[in-house]
């Protein structure tokens, strides 16, 4: 058999594994793709919704209209695949029915890329001179133990895995001089399409770039090389372009000011050793847990290499050593991996698997270093980093299993080597088999809901019934906001499902919603519009029209001030798990301190005099601390002063004594958060706030703890806190407690600090800087004019 005929041959069988891969495991996703979401929670159902609304409903090609409503965002930050998105939507117009396959064509690209990564890895095994069935085998094997399996089930942008195999087959490509310039191009344009998926593909590709570069020039200097400045600086190129052509069009296009440099979650969201040498999901599970109890395995650090990718590359770093002892010289088996591009390849992931696993900034000491690599803190999720080395580990042990085989062959040991070639590919497979047992089961769970003919009957009508003429907006009972990290708040996942389902076909934006890093400044007053009426909202000003809201109800979730605001609502459907109201946009506009001065003035012969403030009994604890002494330069309400501290350290801002509060009863403090600062206050409410029980040398802290960021009472440059306990012990003592995190840079400032009993209503009346102020409970409402 010609040669020729050879590969068309293992090719042929090659997607014939493919297939019979796919179809065993994605079946009735390919025979049926628009039929399923492969999530239909959180992140899930949000990336399909984004994705969706942006085809079908998004006027704009740039600023994403479905949510943060009125301001909307830039489409790049809404994780809709913006390159697939924004093709489909140029097509829209020509081809209307797109937008109702759209779920099912994302559902079969993510699949059918599976089977792009087989056969890019086959091609590179092949390009490392690997034999036709070891390559075959090979690419199944490391295509099914791929990590990024996992984010198919929510995290669909992250689960194309032929991304990192490519680029390191056109880096192998390029190393051989042929075509350098055309492979350069390729490199280039490759990674920005990375980019226009999703920006950490991009980011991980080009990181793979420049650490193979460094490894690259490095050795050349060891080996007193002349170094080839046109080669290395094409490599540079490559990596960095893309990087700054995809930071440059976010940069022009996006018109939102204001988003958090400072992301959380970098030291949180990084990999540990258990993530990468320890199987994550597996039969074995109860063995490893025997044999390493409470081991990390953070999910976002996943990234398993397998049984016998770590023994191989044990006895790899092992015979590397011994060489390396007996040449005198620092260098890898190279009878064992020929290929110098991938050794070096091998050397460049561990460097990023350093990186993946937080190092040196997890270490004692080194902490608050990160605070000077704003750019590393972008990509928080550090952990994803580590597929790199997931995949140039892997590629190595098939490259030294192919030099096994060889020599077997040599020794005409045919049977034992054919058994290492099915053996080493299958120990993969095996190990990978379990994860798409496991997600292939997972991701048929929900039906396709944005399809219309899939939705309940009921929602469907409910959704029909709507006149999406008649609104501006859906406002979602209970609220959130999620993206800004400064301002916001979390809520039940049914509610996501619902107001994104309702925005999806009523076209009607979301007040609020899911975004990321969105602009503190428009988070700000999307929170605000949920305050108290007597305080001035700065929103009313940015709402396009008067349009009533429809407010998406998920019952039994919602809070007391929710509860207030569907009072002035009008009731359009209800159903046992959600009812529709109307509001009119002036119920969150109207200023009430009218009505709370007159209810005032009718309470207050009846209180009395207590502190210096006047209270509805006498017999009940309070205390209020103005800081007025302190020299911060700050100040809320008619001190000189506030209480400021380092948000890294225990801020105690509040101790009550034991004895000085009754058994088994509530108590609340409220306190008023500074919350104006460089880039909008970024960072300025940082901060857990709990309150903490002493009895003896015994702590304890309370849940729940309170967050500055998650309060909708927001008076202008200041942000309320509230927080409540009941008193258990009669022997405890208290403290008020704020701990931000260890690496934390601001300063806090935090004033007039209210401690009280819930049964007790407080009042008083200011005069200072020529206005009167009633503070009632630490609400501070301003007189109307006519009043003062």
């Amino acid at each position: 058999m010609k040669r020729s005929k050879k590969s068309v041959v293992y090719f042929i069988l090659l997607l014939a594994l493919i297939t019979a891969f796919l179809f065993g495991f994605y079946g009735k996703i390919i025979i049926s793709p628009n039929s399923y979401l492969f999530n239909s929670k959180g992140d899930g159902i949000k990336s399909y919704y984004t994705y969706a609304y942006y085809i079908q409903d998004n006027k704009s090609f740039i600023n994403f209209e479905g949510m943060n409503y009125p301001y909307g965002d830039n489409f790049t930050y809404t994780d809709c695949h913006p390159f697939l998105s924004f093709l489909l939507k140029l097509l829209h117009p020509v081809f209307p029915g797109l937008s109702t396959y759209s779920i099912g064509i994302l559902n079969l690209w993510m699949i059918l890329s599976l089977g792009l990564t087989v056969i890019v890895l086959y091609f590179l095994f092949r390009e490392l001179k690997v034999n036709h069935l070891l390559s075959a085998l090979g690419a199944m094997g490391v295509m099914a133990l791929s990590p990024q399996i996992f984010r198919i089930t929510g995290h669909y942008a992250l689960s194309y895995s032929f991304f990192i195999p490519l680029t390191i087959y056109l880096l192998v490509l390029f190393e051989k001089g042929i075509k350098r310039k055309r492979i350069f191009f390729f490199i280039l344009f490759s990674i920005f399409f990375y980019f226009t998926i999703h920006a950490y593909l991009g980011m991980v590709a080009a990181t793979l770039v420049l650490a193979y570069l460094a490894i690259n020039i490095l050795a050349e200097l060891i080996r007193q090389r002349k170094i080839s400045v046109k080669k290395q600086l094409l490599l540079f190129l490559s990596a960095v372009t893309p990087v700054l052509a995809y930071y440059l069009f976010v940069k022009i296009t996006d018109t939102h000011i204001g988003r958090t440099t400072n992301p959380w979650g970098i030291s949180e969201y990084h990999a540990e050793l258990g993530s990468v040498f320890l199987p994550v999901i597996s039969p074995l599970d109860k063995i490893k847990n025997a044999l390493f109890p409470g081991v990390l395995q953070p999910w976002e650090g996943w990234s398993y290499i397998g049984l016998a990718t770590t023994l191989i590359l044990f006895l790899f770093i092992v015979f590397s050593i011994a060489n390396s002892v007996k040449t005198k010289s620092l260098t890898l088996n190279k009878n064992l991996v020929e290929n110098m591009t991938l050794r070096q390849l091998f050397i460049a992931s561990i460097f990023i698997l350093v990186f993946s696993l937080y190092v040196p900034f997890r270490w004692h000491g080194f902490e608050r270093m990160i605070n000077n690599f704003d750019f590393i803190k972008q990509f928080r999720s550090i952990g994803r980093f580590a597929w790199v080395f997931y995949f140039v580990s892997t590629i190595m042990i098939i490259c030294i299993t192919e030099k096994w085989v060889q020599w077997l062959l040599r020794k005409k040991m045919r049977i034992p080597a054919y058994i290492l070639i099915m053996v080493i590919p299958l120990t993969l497979f095996g190990e990978g088999f379990y994860h798409h047992s496991y997600v292939s089961k997972e991701v048929i769970q929900s039906p396709n809901m944005f399809d219309n003919k899939q939705l309940p009957e009921t929602l469907r009508k409910d959704i029909e019934s709507v006149n999406i003429f008649h609104y501006q907006a859906i406002l979602p009972f209970p609220f959130f906001c999620i993206g800004s990290e400064n301002y916001g708040k979390t809520a039940d996942e049914k509610i996501y499902k619902l107001t994104f389902l309702f925005s999806y076909y009523t076209k009607l934006p979301v007040i609020g919603g899911s975004m990321s890093r969105s602009s503190i400044n428009e988070t700000k007053n999307i929170m605000q519009l949920m305050a108290s009426n007597f305080y001035s909202k700065n929103i009313r000003n940015d709402l396009p029209n008067d349009k009533p809201f429809l407010i998406i109800c998920l019952n039994g979730y919602i809070d007391k001030t929710e509860t207030d605001y569907l009072e002035k609502a009008a009731l359009l459907v209800h159903r046992d798990e959600y009812n529709i109201y109307e509001i009119n946009p002036e119920a969150f506009f109207e200023n009430t301190a009218a009505k709370e001065i007159e209810k005032f003035n009718s309470v207050k012969n009846n209180l009395l005099e207590k502190d210096g403030f006047l209270v509805s009994d006498t017999s009940l604890y309070f205390k209020f601390i103005d800081f007025g002494n302190e020299s911060s330069g700050i100040s809320f309400e008619g001190t000189n002063g506030c209480y400021s501290g380092l948000q890294k350290d225990y801020n105690t801002l509040f101790s009550i004594e034991t004895g000085k509060l009754s058994l088994n009863k509530k108590y609340t403090a409220r306190f008023w958060m500074y919350n104006e600062g460089e880039n909008y206050g970024q960072d300025c409410l940082g901060g857990m706030i709990f309150f903490q029980r002493k009895i003896g040398d015994q702590l304890e802290w309370l849940q729940p703890y309170a967050n500055a960021t998650n309060s909708h009472e927001i008076n202008g440059n200041w942000s309320m806190v509230e927080i409540s306990f009941e008193n258990t012990d009669i022997n405890a003592s208290y403290d008020l407690v704020l701990k931000g995190s260890d690496i934390a840079e601001k300063t806090i400032y935090i004033d007039d600090l209210l401690f009280y009993d819930n049964d007790l209503t407080i009042y008083k009346v200011y005069d200072f800087r020529n206005k009167t102020t009633l503070f009632h409970n630490n609400h501070w409402i301003d007189f109307p004019a006519r009043n003062r």
